[in-house]
């Protein structure tokens, strides 16, 4: 396995499937162990950098701006099987086989439904998100208002918008936050920046979730070793349920962070990347019995 000390070089690539563009960025060497990030919605591939780069010492990282969010095209549907289906164009235009896959929040989500339907996953993680997370009705109109808000909201440049997160999160780490602020927003041609992610439509997801039936069936179905990461102060994961999905899984393991909510990438990144370190690292091979060949 290739391994550096230096700085991981960072790639910025794109792939066509289906007449869309995604784009999505490569950390590491291309010969190393592969894993695949997600982010959540309204996210990011940037939202990972942090996280990207301590994973990239001895991975191959590939880190995708999910249809409708970032830099990668906008569509007409934003349904799980819709992005489980961007998942699986991505990963056979890559070529990438037996890889690791991590989601966040939405990511999650169709981290756990690609792993229930392909054989590729040789580990899975998913970042606070379970099977009765989008059940809350109240939550759930919530999070649709603000998109319909979004559609017409507008700043005067990205660090207005990182202060509008940061007000309203005491866990978010500035830089974190700014990054994905940055690459979250696009300037308009009168100089007001407006959101780059498709905020009429995204909402998709939520409307046509899946039935948190169909997930918890997945989660009893996924056989290979599983991680469940929950924000100490999750208003998306409680942790009886984060227990049971860990208690159904076949290889379940659950981990939760200190002085973190629902957003754990810009809020507990070094977290993140330490337990995802750990449990990504390939089990030590067996010790050989004297004489064994």
């Amino acid at each position: 396995m290739t391994t550096t000390s230096a700085r991981p070089v960072r790639r910025d690539l794109e792939v066509s499937v289906a007449g869309r563009v995604l784009r999505y960025r490569e950390w590491g060497a291309t010969d190393a162990p592969a894993v695949l990030l997600l982010h959540g919605l309204v996210g990011n591939s940037h939202e990972w950098d942090t996280v990207a780069g301590a994973l990239a010492r001895t991975r191959r990282v590939v880190v995708l701006d999910q249809r409708g969010h970032g830099a990668s095209d906008w569509a007409a549907s934003y349904t799980a099987d819709d992005l489980v289906g961007d998942v699986t164009d991505l990963v056979a235009a890559l070529g990438l086989d037996g890889f690791d896959l991590v989601g966040h929040s939405m990511g999650g989500i169709v981290a756990l439904l690609y792993t229930d339907r392909s054989a590729r996953p040789r580990r899975l993680a998913m970042l606070d998100i379970g099977p009765e997370s989008l059940e809350d009705q109240e939550a759930r109109e919530g999070f649709l208002a603000m998109l319909q808000a979004a559609a017409t909201t507008d700043f005067s440049g990205p660090d207005e918008a990182a202060a509008a997160w940061l007000a309203g999160d005491p866990f978010a780490r500035e830089a974190e936050v700014g990054r994905w602020a940055r690459h979250a927003l696009r300037p308009r041609a009168d100089g007001r920046w407006a959101w780059r992610y498709d905020a009429r439509r995204v909402g998709d997801f939520l409307t046509r979730r899946p039935p948190s039936g169909t997930l918890w069936a997945a989660v009893g179905r996924i056989a290979v070793p599983t991680l469940v990461i929950r924000g100490e102060h999750s208003p998306m994961l409680d942790s009886a349920t984060a227990a049971a999905m860990a208690t159904r899984l076949r290889h379940g393991h659950l981990t939760e962070i200190a002085d973190a909510a629902h957003d754990l990438g810009v809020q507990q990144p070094e977290a993140v990347a330490r337990v995802l370190d750990s449990f990504l690292r390939p089990s030590p091979a067996p010790a050989r019995s004297p004489g064994r060949r």
